[in-house]
Parts: C-alpha cells; structure tokens; sequence
C-alpha cells in the first residue's frame, strides 16, 4: 500500500478519528464498541505512520475537543448532531481549501 501510494500525484491528507463519548457509546456484552481509549491508542499508531509517510494530518479529534465534545457529539456517543455536522463540514472544506491553495 505505501508504494502505491508513495506513487501517486496525489496530496495525501489523512483525518483523526474523533472522539467519542463513553459513557453515551451503547455496549455489546458489557463492552462498547469503541472506547475513547482506544480512539487514542488509533490516532496515536495511525499519526506516526503518516508522519513515515509524509501524509498530512488533518486533526479532527482536536477540532471537536475545541468545538466541545459533550456538546456536538449526538446521543450515541460517536456520531453528531446537526450542529456538529456542520461545524465538522466546514473544518474538513477548510482544510483541503488550506492544502489547495
């Protein structure tokens, strides 16, 4: 995969996973599906490969930390509310406008 992508014209930018909220996050057996824990131990593992690989980061775990996670993360503890959406949306579109420019 890194040799293909190593050449590629492209401009590669990779997303941190946001976070969730665990205690909203449903659980299967006793366990949720995901953990904020393990959003973290993703990020981390996944931001040093991208670094390896010169891929730029988009970080979007720290976008909705600023924005207030509490607040724009929906009912489920993972996915957003309209709000978050949005805002989610608009950083992501500024992002690549950033990249592209």
């Amino acid at each position: 995969m890194r040799t293909i992508l190593n050449n590629t014209d492209s401009t590669l930018i990779w997303a941190t996973t946001t976070p969730v909220v665990d205690e909203r996050v449903p659980h299967e057996h006793g366990h949720s599906v995901m953990s904020s824990g393990d959003v973290l131990a993703y990020n981390s593992s996944a931001a040093q490969i991208a670094a390896e690989m010169g891929v730029q980061v988009n970080d979007l775990y720290g976008f909705v930390t600023d924005a207030g996670t509490q607040r724009i993360v929906s009912d489920d503890g993972v996915h957003f509310t309209d709000e978050g959406k949005s805002l989610l949306g608009e950083a992501v579109a500024e992002y690549i406008n950033g990249v592209l420019s």
